[in-house]
């Protein structure tokens, strides 16, 4: 995938976490799966867009600080929060030579939103366990692809 193609599709991964985050605050934990099934997709597309991006920082995946005692409701609106922020800095980047420290500075937050709602949510093993079989997936398909291309 070149760069602007992840850019795209981390765009769409956000959007898609925004809707699976609207449908369980309306709908609740018949909407967990779905919601764990999205984060594990931006984690993804978090971790492409490192070496996008060339971010330099160590990014610390499933480490929460202590928290406020947010509420539920509370954390996931800080989490659309940061993915609208972010996506518009992808957009700006992609679109009218935005700047990849914004992109930066933006992912970052976005990180440290979604390790506050996984704590919360208490589903770090579960979106573990997503992350391993996209990923998993993801290769079976590019070797598949790379059989019948060289039959």
């Amino acid at each position: 995938m070149g760069a602007e193609t992840e850019l795209h599709q981390t765009l769409e991964e956000c959007a898609e976490l925004i809707q699976a985050i609207n449908k369980f605050l309306r709908y609740g934990e018949s909407e967990k799966e779905m919601l764990i099934s999205e984060i594990a997709d931006v984690y993804i597309m978090v971790m492409h867009c490192q070496q996008v991006f060339q971010i330099k920082k160590t990014i610390s995946f499933f480490c929460c600080k202590a928290s406020n005692a947010a509420s539920c409701k509370e954390s996931l609106g800080s989490l659309i929060g940061s993915l609208l922020s972010y996506s518009l800095a992808i957009y700006q980047f992609i679109y009218e030579e935005g700047d990849a420290d914004d992109c930066e500075v933006k992912v970052m937050k976005v990180i440290e939103q979604l390790n506050a709602v996984t704590e919360m949510l208490n589903c770090k093993a579960e979106i573990i366990e997503m992350i391993d079989y996209k990923i998993e997936r993801q290769l079976q398909r590019i070797n598949k692809k790379r059989r019948e291309e060289a039959t």
